[in-house]
């Protein structure tokens, strides 16, 4: 016998959680709550490193040798690999579902917003404590006004480690 959950549940979607990742405290923040979030609610993670393109300079003409041009490939690569190492700490071997995704971009914040478009959440991170509120960059400051989704705004003291030890989320911001 099936019961309406049965029929509901099935085409429920999974939720995707997008979450900007530049290897900064504030990112890394970001990240270790997405993935708490999702181990606790079986979301989906798409963690989004975005790179400027590389724009090729020529200085030949005006008497200077020409600038050496930075592979995209090797950029693209950095990206996933950091993603990689960022990911294998955050997860410290817990199940959970992150998709890396590296975007070139000349706006990060721009990037971010195309990203979760369609996600249920965008996670960014906050530089640090300030005053009677958070330190937001221009990326940051970009997705929470401008996103159509929720934006979960982490401070990158959020989850600090102490001696192999997790202080709790008011610990960090007392």
């Amino acid at each position: 016998m099936t019961s309406c959950h049965d029929l509901y549940d099935s085409d429920i979607a999974r939720e995707v959680v997008v979450v900007g990742v530049d290897g900064s405290p504030g990112s890394k923040a970001a990240l270790q709550w997405a993935v708490d979030h999702a181990h606790a609610s079986g979301a989906r993670i798409l963690a989004v490193n975005v790179f400027e393109p590389v724009v090729p300079m020529d200085f030949s003409g005006a008497g200077f040798s020409s600038v050496s041009v930075t592979d995209p490939r090797h950029l693209r690569r950095a990206g996933h690999e950091l993603i990689d190492r960022m990911v294998r700490d955050a997860t410290q071997g817990r199940s959970v579902d992150v998709q890396p995704r590296v975007l070139e971009a000349h706006n990060p914040g721009q990037a971010l917003l195309r990203a979760a478009r369609d996600a249920s959440m965008l996670v960014v991170g906050a530089h640090h404590r300030h005053g009677l509120g958070f330190l937001l960059g221009s990326t940051g400051a970009s997705c929470v006004r401008h996103a159509v989704c929720p934006v979960t705004v982490v401070p990158e003291s959020w989850h600090v480690r102490t001696d192999d030890t997790h202080r709790s989320r008011e610990e960090a911001l007392a």
